[in-house]
């Protein structure tokens, strides 16, 4: 009977086991090498073992960078500024006085000159913008000539009594609340006493001329 004799048959490691096992023994040399050096920054680490981190930077890079030490951030001072703004504050300010004062008189439809419309208006709106703190005789002077809804309406039916005195005509209440855009509105109310006083105004001026609009 004849004798079998079997060959004993070599598994080879496939390509994924092997790299696998490479990469954990990077793992080891970096974790022994980090413990070695307490104290040693994440930056050093890199430094000493390049190839081993850049290894297991492209296999497991969150492993990595749980494993990591710190490298403490260097802080820089920034430079302390050393503009003064005084002298830009007075220029600044002195043209929005001038700015609300043109928006104040103007002979057109009046605009109301608020904070915004007054900065456009002096023509340094970007530069309050991003340096109110540092203008703050600007912003005081701002504040001061700002125009208030009520002091707007008010001089809108100054501006409408006017037109109507140099056309010579009065008219209707309903007409002169179109003219100035101050509808009948409870948030009005507190106007409707001034409106009906310059009606009645211009009413007085041309007792014998004929209205544009007959009374209400």
């Amino acid at each position: 009977m004849r004798n079998v004799f079997r060959r004993k048959v070599l598994v080879p490691i496939d390509a994924a086991q092997r790299a696998k096992q490479a990469l954990a023994r990077r793992q080891a040399e970096w974790v022994r090498e980090r413990d070695a050096h307490p104290g040693i920054t994440g930056k050093e680490l890199r430094e000493k073992l390049a190839s081993v981190y850049k290894s297991i930077q492209k296999c497991d890079p969150a492993w990595l960078k749980n494993e990591t030490p710190p490298t403490p951030r260097t802080y820089v001072p920034s430079s302390p500024t050393t503009k003064d703004w005084t002298d830009t504050d007075r220029v600044v300010a002195d043209a929005v006085r001038e700015a609300a004062a043109r928006l104040l008189t103007a002979p057109d439809y009046p605009r109301r000159a608020f904070h915004k419309r007054i900065a456009i208006e002096a023509g340094y709106f970007a530069t309050i913008a991003a340096q109110t703190d540092n203008l703050p005789l600007t912003k005081a002077t701002l504040d001061k000539v700002a125009e208030t809804r009520e002091n707007y309406i008010k001089r809108k039916i100054a501006w409408a009594s006017a037109r109507y005195r140099e056309e010579q005509s009065y008219p209707s209440i309903s007409r002169f609340r179109q003219r100035i855009n101050v509808q009948a509105t409870d948030d009005n109310e507190q106007f409707r006493g001034d409106i009906e006083e310059a009606v009645r105004s211009l009413e007085a001026a041309f007792p014998y001329g004929q209205p544009l609009i007959p009374p209400d």
